[in-house]
């Protein structure tokens, strides 16, 4: 039931902003496009929250070794971590976007 009022409002503003942008004459080809690219997005963010937090565990255990302290590997397993690396996978998909238009 708890993830029926997470999805819930993401299905409804899915299906509000589809037929605003039908009723505004986009194409049901140009959403396929856009579905594919928001996967790409997906597909980039679990490769960037790997690298991230293997690189960021990896330091962590440098940093043990170096020093006298305790550093904590739970600051690698943030949850703003995942948001990092999808913010990461954004910009490197409009990136690699706008080499595509300038350079066909």
């Amino acid at each position: 039931m708890d993830a029926l009022f997470l999805l819930l409002p993401a299905v409804l503003t899915s299906a509000g902003a589809w037929l605003l942008g039908r009723r505004r004459g986009r194409s049901a080809g140009g959403l396929r496009i856009a579905v594919a690219r928001l996967l790409e997005c997906v597909g980039l963010t679990v490769v960037f929250a790997v690298l991230n937090t293997a690189l960021g565990a990896a330091l962590t255990l440098l940093a043990r070794a170096l020093s006298q302290g305790f550093v904590s590997l739970y600051m690698v397993t943030d949850s703003v971590l995942l948001g990092i690396s999808a913010l990461q996978a954004v910009a490197l998909r409009w990136w690699w976007a706008s080499v595509a238009e300038r350079d066909p």
